[in-house]
C-alpha cells in the first residue's frame, strides 16, 4: 500500500513523502494603526485560525499538518530519496506601496497536508434536484477496478438515502420528502462517502449537503423575479469585503469568521455580496450553516485566463448551497461577458449569473429604477448606502470626521425601498457595507469589529418587511413629468381623504433640476441638482378631508421636468408563528420545542435550554447547538430585557462548551460550567469531560470565555 501526501488550499501537490524545513527568524507582528481583539492570540507557533480542517464540505479524519506559520518554502523537481522529499513553496509578488492600506500579497488561505492512500476520493460534486427530490453526485479520485464507492446520506443520525457505484460514474440519491435549504431554515443533510475493496475500507470522507433550487420566475406584471425553491424570495443583501486591519484578506482568528456571519444575520439580512474574489471556505460553511444567500463576485482579468480560471473557482465552491449566483466583472466588454457567462453556465447550471446582456440578473442604481430592463432579467438595486461615517478610536487614520446618524439614514432608505421594490419589481438590494475597509468608512461596523455605528435591532426590524410584500397604496398618482420652458415651475395638487390619517405618507418625486415639495404646508423637503431620476421624500402629514400637495421646481430654461405623487406605506409582516405561540429566543436550532409559561402563553424555545438568569439588567437564556461537519458541541446564548423574551443577539458564548450553567464566585467573577461533547477526532481532551471556565461580558453584553482555547 502506498501513502500519498496532499496539500489542500491554494495549491495541490502529490508527493511520495514529505519533509519540511522551517526557518526560525525573530517574529513580531507588523505595526498597524488598528487591530482586532483577536490579534493578541497571533503567534507563529499557534495558528488558531486553522485548527479546524480547511475543507469543511469534505472532511477526512486522517492525520494532517497545518502549514501556516513562519516558513520558507520552495518547490523541488527532483526527489533524491524515495522516502524523503523537500517541499518548498515560494510566493513571489511585488507590492505596490501606492495601493495604500488595502495592499496585501501572499497565501491568504490555509495550506494543509494530509496523507491519503493510493485509492482515495479527490472530490464530490453534489447536484440537487428539488423537484425530483434527488441528489446526483459524481465522485472523482483514484481507485482500482475492483473498488466500489458508496455514498450514504443522513438526516441527523437516520439514513435517508444510499447509492453505490464506480469512481467517476454519476450516482443518484433518492431522498423521500426532502427538506429544502432556506435562509430561515438552513437544513443540511450529512453524508459519508467510502471506497471499499471487499470488506476493507480504503478511504472515507464525510460532510454536509443541501437540497435547494435557484431559478427565475415571472411576477404579476410578467417581469422576471428571483425564485428560491420555486417560491418568490426577496434578497435583502449587504456587501462584505472580508477585510481585516491585522490580516488583510485573512481573518485573524477562526471565531472571527463565524461572528461576522452571525452579525449579518443579527442585522436581518438574508444575502451577502462577496467582492474582491472568494473568501476562505470556512466563511461559506457558516453561511450554509446559519442561512445566508451569497452573490459571489468572480475576479477580473484577461478573458482567456478567466475562461480557464472560473471553472476551477466554481468547482472549489460548488457544494455550498449558500451561493446562489456568480457575478461577472463590471468592466468586462459585452463580448467577454457573453463568453464568461457561457463558461459559468457550462461549469454550473444550478446557479444564476449576474451581469452582462446574457445574465439572469441585472444591476441598477436608484436613479434608474423607472427604466425598464429586459423582461427575462431579474433586477438588483446596488449599491445603496456608501455613507462615510468613521468612529473615533476605530479608524485607520487618526484625523477623521465625526460619525453621522446611520440608524435614521438606514431606516429612511428602507422606507424608500418599499416603493422602489414595487416600482422596478426588484428582486434584491445590496447595502454598502458590513465593515469599514481601511480608509473607506462606509461600514455599519468599524473594521476592527469593535465599533457599532447604529442600532442593530432597528436595522433588523427595518429589514424584516422585505421578506414579505409591503402594502403600498397610491394616494395621488404622479402621472407623466411636466416640462417647463422658463427657469421656475410652481404647482399645487389637491386631494381628499375620507378615511383616517395616512399611516406613513411618502412623496413620489421625479425631477430634473431643483425641487421643493410639501404636504399641507409642513416639512418642506428640498432636493437639489436631481438628474431626472426617481426619489421618495418625507414631508408633512395627511389629514381627513382636504389635503394640498405643493411642488416647486427650478432648472435651466428649457431643461426642467417635474412630477409628484403620494403613496402610503404599510409594511405587512407575514412571518408569524401560529396563533398563541410567542418566540422566546431567535435561534437556528434544529429541534425547537414549545413550553407553557406561567402567564398562560406558549413560548418557543430551543433544546438544552436552562432557566433564564440575569446580569446588569439583561436576561440571558442558553441553548446548545451541535454543528457539522466539525462535530463540535457549543453553547449559544440569547439576550433580552424581559424574562419572557424575545431573546435576541443569539451568539456562541462558549464554543465547545456544550450545555451550561452560569454562576458567580465569592469575588464576583462569572463562571460557566461546561460538558465537552466534541467528537474525539476534533478535541479528544474535551470529549465527554466536565469543566469550568471563566467568562467575561463585552460592552454590548455578549459573553466570551477567557480561556483562548474555547474561542
Amino acid at each position: 500500500m502506498r501513502t500519498m501526501l496532499r496539500v489542500l488550499g491554494p495549491i495541490g501537490l502529490g508527493l511520495s513523502c514529505l519533509a519540511i524545513r522551517a526557518e526560525e527568524p525573530t517574529w513580531r507582528p507588523a505595526p498597524s494603526p488598528l487591530m482586532t481583539r483577536y490579534a493578541e492570540h497571533a503567534s507563529p507557533k499557534e495558528v488558531p485560525l486553522y485548527e479546524f480542517y480547511p475543507r469543511p464540505m469534505m472532511f477526512r479524519n486522517h492525520d494532517g499538518r497545518n502549514l501556516a506559520g513562519l516558513w520558507d518554502f520552495a518547490v523541488t523537481d527532483l526527489v533524491a530519496e524515495r522516502n524523503k522529499a523537500t517541499l518548498k513553496i515560494v510566493v513571489a509578488a511585488t507590492l505596490d506601496a501606492s495601493s495604500g492600506a488595502r495592499a496585501a500579497t501572499g497565501i491568504f488561505r490555509p495550506a494543509w497536508i494530509e496523507s491519503v492512500r493510493a485509492s482515495h476520493i479527490d472530490s464530490l460534486a453534489f447536484v440537487p434536484d428539488l423537484d425530483a427530490s434527488t441528489v446526483r453526485v459524481t465522485p472523482t479520485g483514484t481507485c482500482g477496478d475492483e473498488d466500489v464507492i458508496e455514498v450514504v446520506v443522513f438526516d441527523r443520525s437516520f439514513e435517508v438515502a444510499r447509492a453505490g457505484g464506480k469512481m467517476g460514474h454519476c450516482l443518484t440519491l433518492k431522498i423521500a420528502n426532502s427538506r429544502p435549504w432556506t435562509p430561515d431554515m438552513p437544513f443540511l443533510y450529512e453524508y459519508r462517502a467510502t471506497i471499499a475493496r471487499g470488506k476493507q475500507t480504503l478511504d472515507s470522507v464525510f460532510g454536509v449537503l443541501a437540497v435547494r433550487k435557484v431559478s427565475l420566475g415571472k411576477g404579476e406584471d410578467g417581469r422576471a423575479v428571483f425564485l428560491l425553491n420555486n417560491q418568490p424570495c426577496f434578497l435583502a443583501g449587504i456587501l462584505d469585503a472580508g477585510w481585516w486591519p491585522d490580516g488583510g484578506a485573512t481573518a485573524p482568528y477562526y471565531e472571527a469568521i463565524r461572528r461576522d456571519v452571525e452579525k449579518i444575520k443579527q442585522l436581518g439580512f438574508n444575502t451577502v455580496r462577496k467582492p474582491l474574489g472568494t473568501d476562505q471556505e470556512q466563511w461559506y460553511f457558516w453561511a450554509d450553516r446559519l442561512g445566508l444567500m451569497v452573490l459571489q463576485e468572480l475576479p477580473p482579468g484577461d478573458t482567456p485566463q478567466l475562461l480557464r480560471q472560473y471553472p476551477r473557482i466554481i468547482a472549489d465552491l460548488f457544494n455550498h448551497p449558500s451561493i446562489v449566483a456568480w457575478v461577472l466583472p463590471r468592466d468586462a466588454s459585452a463580448t467577454a461577458t457573453r463568453q464568461l457567462a457561457a463558461a459559468i453556465r457550462a461549469a454550473d447550471p444550478t446557479r444564476l449569473v449576474l451581469g452582462g446582456p446574457d445574465g439572469d440578473l441585472r444591476e441598477i442604481v436608484p436613479a434608474d429604477v423607472e427604466k425598464a430592463g429586459p423582461a427575462g432579467q431579474a433586477t438588483i438595486l446596488s449599491p445603496l448606502g456608501d455613507v462615510q461615517s468613521p468612529l473615533a478610536g476605530h479608524a485607520w487614520t487618526a484625523a477623521v470626521a465625526g460619525p453621522v446618524e446611520l440608524t435614521a439614514n438606514y431606516l429612511e432608505l428602507g422606507r424608500k425601498m418599499a416603493v422602489w421594490k414595487r416600482q422596478a419589481r426588484l428582486s434584491e438590494f445590496i447595502y454598502k457595507q458590513l465593515a469599514d475597509v481601511a480608509d473607506d468608512y462606509s461600514g455599519l461596523l468599524s473594521s476592527d469589529r469593535l465599533g457599532i455605528k447604529l442600532d442593530l435591532e432597528a436595522v433588523a426590524g427595518a429589514n424584516l418587511p422585505w421578506f414579505a410584500v409591503p402594502q403600498i397604496r397610491v394616494v395621488v398618482p404622479s402621472g407623466a413629468p411636466v416640462s417647463w420652458t422658463g427657469a421656475d415651475f410652481r404647482a399645487e395638487r389637491e386631494f381628499t381623504l375620507d378615511t383616517a390619517k395616512l399611516h406613513e405618507p411618502w412623496v413620489v418625486l421625479r425631477c430634473r433640476g431643483d425641487a421643493d415639495v410639501a404636504l399641507n404646508g409642513g416639512g418642506v423637503a428640498q432636493r437639489r441638482a436631481m438628474p431626472g431620476g426617481f426619489e421618495l421624500v418625507r414631508c408633512g402629514h395627511g389629514v381627513v378631508g382636504r389635503n394640498v400637495l405643493f411642488a416647486r421646481g427650478h432648472a435651466e430654461p428649457g431643461k426642467g421636468r417635474l412630477a409628484v405623487g403620494l403613496v402610503d406605506l404599510r409594511p405587512q409582516l407575514d412571518m408569524r408563528l401560529p396563533p398563541g405561540i410567542k418566540p422566546m429566543i431567535d435561534t437556528w436550532m434544529r429541534d425547537p420545542c414549545v413550553c407553557l409559561g406561567p402567564d398562560g402563553i406558549y413560548y418557543l424555545v430551543g433544546t438544552g435550554t436552562t432557566a433564564p438568569w440575569k446580569c446588569d439588567g439583561i436576561y440571558y437564556l442558553s441553548v446548545t447547538d451541535s454543528k457539522m461537519p466539525y462535530k463540535t458541541y457549543d453553547c449559544m446564548v440569547g439576550m433580552s430585557d424581559n424574562v419572557y423574551g424575545p431573546y435576541k443577539k443569539v451568539h456562541f458564548a462558549v464554543p465547545h462548551g456544550g450545555h451550561n450553567m452560569f454562576f458567580t464566585d465569592k469575588q464576583g467573577n462569572w463562571w460557566s460550567t461546561l460538558f465537552g461533547g466534541d467528537a474525539p477526532e476534533v478535541a479528544a481532551t474535551l470529549n465527554q469531560q466536565p469543566g469550568l471556565v471563566r467568562i467575561e461580558f463585552a460592552p454590548d453584553g455578549t459573553i466570551h470565555p477567557l480561556d483562548p482555547r474555547l474561542r
